[in-house]
């Protein structure tokens, strides 16, 4: 659930409806403008090994156990919207990292909400990130969801959070210019790649294609060859 505009942390059972209303939203003397939570049916609420917890008035956390050991853990956001001050929008950013960069890596990660955001369709430049149902152009806060996804790929790889944040910040608000015959142009936002010319590029780029490429294989038969070299050879592949 996002926006529900409740005031601080609770709950409320609805009987006829069959579901449990839960919430996390801002002090009561503040301005009631985002919120965020869960609905969850009356029947589960007692199979819950924990409530859903807010972290604040844009994300709450609900954990469920699956089969065995495992858990998942879900995370309603809802994000700053456009007219929000840029530090405002970093901050929802970081602090779902935070819940993100805690989660143990064997458990289910879902996050689910309103970003507020515009993710625009080059499914070829984002593969991994975005499905084919985009509209029109990516904007300002699409670019910040587009590039959690690679920052989320960096941490699947083990990538310590001090060389993420640093990877980050290299590339928040991106500008770039054209020359013509002399000419300079406006600056404006570079919305895909990476920098142009930094040496780690090449890295960034392996990392983002060898998780495309685990998602391509991930059904496939299990019998199927890829062939590789690791001797820089031009001829001799290994199976």
């Amino acid at each position: 659930m996002s926006e529900t505009r409740f005031a601080e942390e609770g709950q409320l059972r609805e009987l006829k409806a069959g579901y449990t209303f839960f919430w996390s939203g801002r002090g009561k003397d503040e301005r009631r403008e985002s919120g965020g939570g869960f609905a969850i049916k009356n029947d589960l609420i007692g199979k819950l090994t924990s409530l859903p917890k807010g972290v604040n008035d844009r994300l709450m956390t609900l954990t469920l156990q699956l089969k065995g050991k495992r858990y998942a853990t879900i995370v309603s956001c809802y994000a700053s919207t456009m007219t929000s001050p840029d530090d405002i929008k970093d901050k929802f950013y970081e602090e779902l990292d935070t819940i993100i960069a805690s989660t143990p890596k064997q458990d289910k990660l879902v996050v689910l909400g309103d970003f507020n955001t515009r993710v625009g369709s080059d499914v070829e430049a984002w593969g991994e990130v975005i499905e084919k149902h985009g509209v029109r152009s990516c904007n300002s806060n699409g670019l910040l969801l587009r590039f959690t996804g690679l920052w989320l790929i960096m941490e699947k790889f083990g990538c310590p959070p001090r060389f993420i944040t640093m990877i980050r910040q290299f590339h928040d608000g991106m500008q770039a210019h054209v020359l013509d015959d002399g000419n300079q142009s406006s600056p404006f936002e570079v919305t895909n790649g990476v920098k142009q010319g930094c040496v780690l590029a090449p890295m960034l780029f392996s990392m983002m294609f060898t998780a495309m490429l685990a998602y391509a294989f991930s059904e496939s038969d299990p019998d199927i060859d890829i062939r590789y070299r690791t001797d820089g050879g031009s001829s001799t592949c290994s199976a």
